[in-house]
């Protein structure tokens, strides 16, 4: 065992052999030998040629013959071998992930190890003495089950994937294979079951094949490659749409479908985007297999490893070909509407104009003989002439408007607008045409609203005298009332900008607008019904072309109405710059002042009635009209006139003075029709008033 020769062996000592214990130990061995008479230990011996040597020592003390020992040593190398090993296992089992079950023949569980208690919820104890049953679900075959136990009673290993149940009554997917233990004579005495959770990984392959089946029956072409772009995978429809086989394409590039239609920039730009990591969208005109060409939206897409190394590329691409045939026509028939629009424009342009040359002239004259006829029943068809007359231009002026914002042929041109003054230009148009009708014209502005603001101020005054015109025909007795808010910023960005939400309200004490026509009220040619039509008159185009005015301003046009009680329209233009222009003819304050009945931030009367004399009024009243006669001769605009005629039109009211207003009126209704050559006729009339007024006594 040790490799010594007996007579060595006599020749040395305990600690020559001894490997493992030392002196203090064997020291404590003889002691205990000694006074028990026994002693069982095991160490290690060291043999002649240096192995270490795993030994039992048996020794037994006897008194007799002055004291004595025996001493056995057995030789226990291998087997502490195998109990290593052994040892070895059994953490191994006890510390598996996998869950391990052994059962004798007949299937009785004799141990399971902590990933058994884990994955089941079954504690050993609950197991033990249970037969694996216990975690059947009852949706595998009983052919199933016979087959495994017919190859394990065989001797052979059997393994498959069970879908169990746990003690939670939860089901859960187990990788099993049963292996069975024999003796030594070869005879089954256990089955060894170790059982992997699979759980997870069906649910991700049942994933993988639907993602699968979606990608192979997909009617997109669906294109892998590696990094270097050689095809790895196409689906079948790429067949369909390319005409190449699977077998033609693979380990190919892309670029055997390329038509040369895009310059090679494009294709440098695709690869340096994917490259880098990044989803490149775009549309490619490609070349089938039999040369035709065709279009594909594409998107590519680089597929990274777990260390962010671009491995693959993806390509999910949608033929358009149909699509982009379906964009071509419509472009061409869009070229062709907006040609046939601008021809239906410049004809109706020029046909506006050839119409209403004699039509002004007819308006014009017809209201110079309605200032000198005097009798009755003349009066009274010029009245017919005039009015006849003025619709019809209203008429050719609205499809004219409707025309040009259709063909897109006006622009939105920002200025600077005084608030105040656009107010009272609208107050001026309007407060003849309320006072005839006995109607009182009420325009307010809230005391917060800036001074100036950008915004196209003709687009804005064609809106709101569209809005009042309906408001005051349509309204019989009441009142119709103007009214200008702001809305302050919300955002920091409209702050800084200094952008506010302008609100302009028009309500009237009218007619009304039945629910029925909610939905139709800002058509072209709409009306509400046919008696309304021919008793009020117009054309229905006035609110379409506010409406489309408005949103060309990025603003927004609405209303609410109740039969019989009145309407009130509101538009809102959003995101107004305030100017910075300091110089205004008065702050929105101190006109609201001003003007103010003596309630704070409400409406307040433009129009007022004072009494003055003659000697007091003279001077005033020469001077306000004459600064805006002055103003619509130098400029020979109609718009200037117009404020001209409205500024005679309160002369007469404010003032009391009859000729004022009957000179007023006239000037009103030949605005309405006259062209810009016709202004001449101010340069040689408004003199004579000048001198009417110094010598009229009021």
């Amino acid at each position: 065992m040790t490799g010594y020769s007996r007579d060595e062996l006599l020749r040395m000592g305990i600690t020559d052999v001894e490997a493992q214990e030392s002196p203090e130990d064997i020291k404590n061995h003889v002691h205990k030998m000694v006074t028990f008479g026994f002693d069982r230990f095991e160490t290690r011996h060291r043999s002649k040629d240096g192995r270490i040597i795993d030994v039992e020592i048996s020794a037994h003390y006897s008194d007799i013959r002055g004291g004595e020992f025996i001493v056995f040593v057995h030789d226990i190398t291998d087997r502490k071998k195998n109990e290593t090993s052994l040892l070895k296992f059994s953490r191994a089992v006890e510390q598996s992930p996998a869950t391990i079950v052994i059962t004798d023949v007949k299937g009785v569980i004799e141990y399971v190890n902590p990933a058994f208690t884990k994955i089941t919820g079954f504690t050993m104890d609950e197991a033990i003495g249970k037969s694996p049953r216990i975690l059947k679900s009852g949706l595998h075959p009983r052919e199933f089950y016979r087959k495994l136990w017919g190859t394990i009673l065989h001797g052979n290993i059997w393994s498959g994937e069970i879908l169990n149940r746990n003690k939670n009554g939860e089901l859960f997917w187990e990788d099993v294979s049963i292996s069975p233990v024999k003796d030594d004579k070869g005879i089954i005495t256990h089955f060894v079951g170790i059982k992997e959770d699979i759980t997870e990984r069906k649910k991700i392959e049942h994933e993988l094949r639907k993602l699968s089946q979606a990608v192979h029956e997909s009617n997109v072409s669906v294109v892998i490659t590696n990094e270097k772009g050689d095809i790895q995978y196409v689906n079948p429809y790429f067949s369909v749409a390319s005409g190449y086989s699977n077998q033609e394409v693979l380990d190919k590039n892309p670029r055997i479908l390329k038509s040369e239609y895009h310059p090679v920039e494009y294709f440098r730009e695709l690869w340096d985007t994917i490259l880098a990591g990044k989803v490149w969208q775009v549309e490619f005109c490609n070349r089938r297999k039999n040369g035709e060409l065709y279009w594909e939206q594409a998107t590519l897409t680089p597929i990274k490893n777990p260390e962010g190394t671009i491995t693959h590329l993806i390509s999910i691409q949608v033929d358009i070909t149909r699509l982009k045939q379906v964009q071509n026509e419509l472009v061409k028939a869009k070229d062709a509407a907006d040609a046939a629009t601008r021809a239906k424009s410049d004809f109706l342009a020029h046909m506006t104009h050839e119409l209403r040359t004699p039509l002004n002239a007819i308006l014009g004259y017809t209201n110079l003989l309605s200032l000198q006829v005097r009798e009755e029943p003349e009066k009274n068809y010029l009245q017919s002439i005039q009015s006849s007359g003025k619709s019809l231009l209203n008429l050719i002026n609205d499809l004219l408007d409707l025309s040009k914002i259709e063909a897109g042929g006006f622009d939105i041109v920002p200025e600077d607008t005084e608030m105040i003054s656009f107010l009272r230009e609208i107050e001026t148009l309007f407060t003849f045409r309320a006072g005839e009708k006995g109607l009182q014209l009420i325009c307010g502005v809230n005391a917060d609203v800036p001074p100036v603001l950008r915004l196209d101020r003709t687009r804005l005054r064609q809106v709101m005298i569209n809005l009042v015109s309906n408001a005051i025909k349509f309204t019989e007795q009441g009142s119709v009332s103007v009214s200008i808010a702001v809305e302050e910023a919300r955002s920091a960005r409209e702050k800084a900008k200094k952008l506010v939400n302008l609100h302009l309200t028009v309500t009237d004490t009218g007619i009304g607008i039945s629910p029925e026509f909610n939905d139709r009220i800002f058509q072209s040619f709409a009306q509400q019904d046919e008696k309304i039509a021919v008793k009020y008159g117009g054309t229905g185009l006035g609110l379409a072309i506010s409406r489309k005015l408005v949103e060309a301003m990025g603003g927004e046009i609405g209303f609410t109405s109740e039969p019989g009680k009145g309407s009130v329209f509101h538009v809102t233009l959003k995101n107004i710059p305030i100017s910075d222009i300091k110089h205004v003819d008065m702050t929105a304050q101190e006109f609201f002042s001003e003007k103010s009945t003596g309630k704070t931030n409400t409406l307040y009367q433009l129009i007022e009635a004072p009494d003055f004399n003659h000697e007091q009024i003279l001077p005033v009243m020469e001077s306000e009209l004459l600064e805006k006669w002055q103003l619509a001769k130098d400029t020979n605009s109609v718009k200037d006139a117009e404020l001209f005629a409205g500024a005679v039109l309160a002369a007469g009211h404010k003032y009391n003075a009859q000729f004022l207003i009957e000179y007023g009126m006239w000037l009103n209704q030949a605005l309405s029709s006259f062209d810009v050559e016709t202004l001449e006729m101010l340069k040689y009339e408004f003199p004579k008033i000048i001198e009417k007024i110094r010598n009229h006594k009021i």
